[in-house]
């Protein structure tokens, strides 16, 4: 059985299921979770661009830089 196969046929019964099973159903989910997000980040960049460009702008959008202050470095044992 494939991947996709056994995403229809999948109906757990998590209580039976083996620490190693549930670990490795927790990972599977994530990996598809992860995934569903990254493609509708980029159909949500598509439209938002194809909009722009309708209406003659151009639009950039990229990843959000850290805001605050950097975190404080702890001084060796010694020092102190």
């Amino acid at each position: 059985m494939n991947d996709l196969e056994n995403q229809k046929t999948f109906s757990p019964n998590l209580e039976q299921s083996s620490d190693e099973e549930l670990r490795k159903l927790i990972t599977e989910a994530e990996r598809i979770l992860n995934h569903r997000d990254r493609e509708r980040k980029k159909e949500a960049l598509a439209k938002i661009q194809s909009i722009a460009k309708a209406h003659g702008l151009s639009v950039n959008v990229g990843k959000r830089a850290r805001r605050g202050r950097p975190s404080k470095k702890k001084k060796p044992e010694s020092q102190m």
